[in-house]
């Protein structure tokens, strides 16, 4: 058993020394040869069924030098390197990829590319004395192959001619804050002022070794390789910024059409058009992917059957350089290929254009500073509302003095009421809210007194504009309506309200769900005032307060953000809250108020807002508590820069 086991092995190392076997099968055949969990026989038969249709490698030609130099016992039995080599236990070390040391490779190279018609046989006459002197065979570029080169050259220079524009435009774009394209694009600015053979010319290269080929092709075999590993969202956006700065040039720009010469314009409209797509063709050539080849590709494999420049390089390699077979990863393992080294955070262009363009390191830091300031505004405005007070008490507080005394009718003082029902004291303001503030906002018609004395009516905002939190804040009510009526003599200090929102009173946790919700909806309710209120200073910080006419057209969903920048001036704004019959209780509370005001008494919709920031806090809205450490965030980021 144990001799035929040796065979076996023999007979299996004979086929793996004869064969030429691809990578992805040695792979297989390592991993069989070095599974100890398989029998002898069992491997060695597995490896002979993998290899034996495999094609026998090809044997070096023989050639008649003509003084051979003298050979040792030794050196005439001494194995190819590129032959994998064998241990007693039929293990099959990695081998490491080299370039090919002989020419046994040459003849199949020049076979397998020879309908490429770029490499020819040359053999060159080496000695290292006047007394040893061998003839060495090797493959050289043809004049086709510089023909070729030319080609590519002109598809670079096309580039080169736009690129230097097109990455100022992109350094003067204050839209465009981050450096990755333009850093990009400069190292691809790099490759495009290099192309290999034709600063040497033909007859030059006619004598170069496999040292001088690489040196000429392998900064542009690190170009070729790294830019296709880029990833397509990258490579996609660089296109993009090329393609949409290109179309900026003069040379590119289209003309605006008009009746008078519109047949002219559209011609050379179409001009520039087909222009920009035979640039962005050429550009595919060298930024590719799966789906779109590029003019330049296509050239190269109507010219010389081969697929793209990618393949072209690797073919370059293959027969100049390594002298044997070679895939594109073998290649990029070899040279250790990776993807441009682009700085991701700095721009890599002179400080004179970076100052012009405000984006060097102070123009920045001040950029980032005033940035940083703006987000903190509306964070500032926020925590000044939260802390808004009247007469030393907040407007929670104030609001349920009036319900205490104006809707419950209570004479006697509620002294620490709110802190020993913290939860009927929330309940008591959502209703003042309810009762005061929600007319203003349900596009109910109210009335107003305007600067000059006359009656005006008219709703602040539509009945769609707060309906979504308006319904839910009325189904909240009735919900702690029908709580407070079954369970009246309940109390829930605010102490046992921090404890159940904490979870630690696991059998309350109704009312934690009455708290959140209550949170929630006062937030909803801040945040939308809070842009209203701001889209109103905003207007009013650009003019002169007493020439902005006060509108009488209610306020619809979305205006906000229609009016962004320049803002909108609040309905009403200018006037007071007429006196009616019949008006509720709690409403009487806020006749003559103007609706904006300077004064913090007299202005109803700062204090509308204040109350439901105030709600939102007091019910401790994560949603609020989020934006206040926003807040704390920016603050660190200020003092940092």
């Amino acid at each position: 058993m144990q001799q035929s086991d040796k065979r076996l092995e023999q007979k299996t190392n004979r086929l793996i020394a004869r064969k030429e076997i691809p990578d992805s099968k040695m792979e297989a055949v390592r991993a069989l040869l070095n599974n100890a969990g398989l029998q002898p026989h069992e491997k060695y038969n597995a490896v002979i069924q993998l290899v034996q249709d495999c094609q026998d490698k090809v044997k070096p030609a023989k050639t008649e030098p003509l003084a051979p130099p003298k050979r040792s016992a030794s050196s005439r039995t001494t194995k190819p390197d590129n032959e994998p080599k064998t241990s007693a236990s039929g293990r099959v070390p990695t081998v490491p990829i080299t370039p090919a040391s002989g020419s046994q490779h040459i003849n199949q190279l020049l076979q397998t590319y020879k309908e490429t018609g770029l490499f020819r046989k040359r053999y060159l006459i080496e000695s290292s004395n006047f007394l040893k002197f061998w003839i060495r065979k090797r493959l050289v570029p043809t004049r086709k192959l510089f023909r070729v080169f030319r080609v590519i050259s002109s598809h670079q220079e096309k580039l080169m001619n736009v690129l230097p524009q097109i990455m100022e435009a992109i350094v003067k774009d204050p839209e465009i804050t981050s450096p990755v394209t333009f850093n990009h694009l400069r190292i691809f600015r790099k490759w495009m002022m290099n192309v290999p053979f034709l600063s040497a010319g033909y007859n030059q290269s006619l004598w170069f070794d496999s040292q001088s080929f690489e040196s000429e092709l392998l900064s542009y075999c690190r170009m070729v390789f790294g830019f296709g590993m880029l990833e397509t969202d990258l490579r996609e956006n660089i296109i993009l910024m090329f393609e949409s700065k290109l179309r900026e040039l003069p040379d590119f720009k289209k003309e605006a059409l008009t009746e008078n010469d519109h047949a002219a314009k559209q011609k050379r409209n179409l001009a520039k058009e087909k222009a920009v797509y035979d640039i962005i063709l050429s550009l595919r050539s060298f930024l590719p992917d799966a789906n779109t080849e590029g003019s330049l590709d296509n050239f190269i494999k109507s010219t010389t059957k081969i697929e793209n420049l990618r393949d072209l390089t690797v073919v370059l390699l293959e027969c100049l350089v390594f002298k044997r077979r070679m895939s594109r990863a073998e290649i990029k393992r070899y040279y250790s290929i990776t993807i441009p080294d682009a700085d991701q955070t700095r721009w890599e262009c002179s400080n004179d254009l970076l100052k012009k363009a405000g984006k060097d390191s102070e123009s920045l830091r001040k950029a980032r500073l005033k940035s940083l300031q703006e987000e903190l505004a509306p964070y500032n405005e926020m925590v000044e509302l939260i802390n808004l007070k009247i007469d030393g008490r907040e407007l929670t507080f104030n609001a349920f003095s009036d319900h205490w005394h104006i809707f419950s009718n209570k004479r006697q003082e509620f002294g620490n009421y709110p802190e020993e029902n913290f939860f009927f004291f929330l309940d008591d303001c959502t209703n003042y809210f309810i009762q005061v503030y929600v007319p203003l906002l349900n596009g109910s018609i109210q009335k107003f007194i305007s600067p000059d004395q006359t009656l005006v009516e008219g709703a602040i905002f539509t009945p769609n504009y707060f309906e979504s939190q308006i319904s839910i804040l009325l189904d909240l009510q009735r919900d702690l309506f029908s709580y407070r009526t079954k369970n009246p003599n309940s109390l829930i200090s605010l102490d046992e309200v921090r404890k159940i929102q904490q979870g630690k009173l696991a059998t309350m946790n109704h009312i934690k769900s009455f708290v959140d919700h209550m949170g929630a909806v006062f937030y909803s309710f801040a945040v939308e005032l809070h842009a209203v209120y701001r889209a109103h200073t905003r207007l009013m910080s650009d003019q002169v307060a007493h020439l902005v006419p006060a509108s009488q057209d209610p306020l619809r969903p979305g205006i906000v953000y229609d009016h962004e920048e320049e803002g909108f001036a609040l309905p009403f704004y200018n006037m007071k809250i007429a006196k009616q019959d019949k008006l509720p209780p709690l409403l009487k509370t806020i006749v003559g108020k103007y609706i904006m005001s300077d004064s913090v008494r007299d202005g109803l919709f700062k204090c509308m807002l204040a109350f439901c920031y105030q709600m939102a806090y007091e019910c401790r809205s994560p949603l609020l508590e989020r934006d206040i450490d926003r807040r704390s965030e920016i603050r660190r980021l200020i003092e940092a820069i």
